[in-house]
């Protein structure tokens, strides 16, 4: 089955350091991280399925804005991608060894949700 793909993918078990880290922060961080770890937040693709977005492509070009192709392979943020998380691409089963907190640290860098909103 393909439910809650986006959520198992980055989140395999519980990881007692990933959660204290969690709950320690403010609530936007907070519905920040889990958005982009269920991938029900302000992606192009998830506002398209609601009808707030003609168009689910990134910006890029290179395919759906989606949080796996945001972290994985987005070439706008290569450099962040490098500096933070060590690789200029991620595998996508690479991803379940991310930490919220450096998750956290590339979304920072990128600036894709700079809005007040979300921090």
């Amino acid at each position: 089955t393909d439910r809650y793909r986006q959520t198992k993918m980055l989140i395999t078990t519980y990881n007692k350091r990933n959660t204290t880290w969690l709950i320690s922060k403010g609530r936007k961080v907070v519905r920040t991280i889990i958005g982009v770890l269920t991938g029900h937040f302000d992606f192009k693709r998830t506002l398209h399925i609601m009808g707030l977005e003609d168009s689910p492509l990134c910006i890029c070009g290179e395919g759906e804005d989606t949080a796996e192709h945001f972290l994985c392979s987005c070439n706008r943020f290569i450099l962040a991608r490098q500096e933070i998380l060590g690789h200029y691409y991620i595998e996508r089963a690479s991803l379940r060894d991310l930490t919220w907190k450096q998750i956290k640290q590339f979304i920072d860098k990128t600036n894709k949700f700079n809005n007040d909103i979300y921090f």
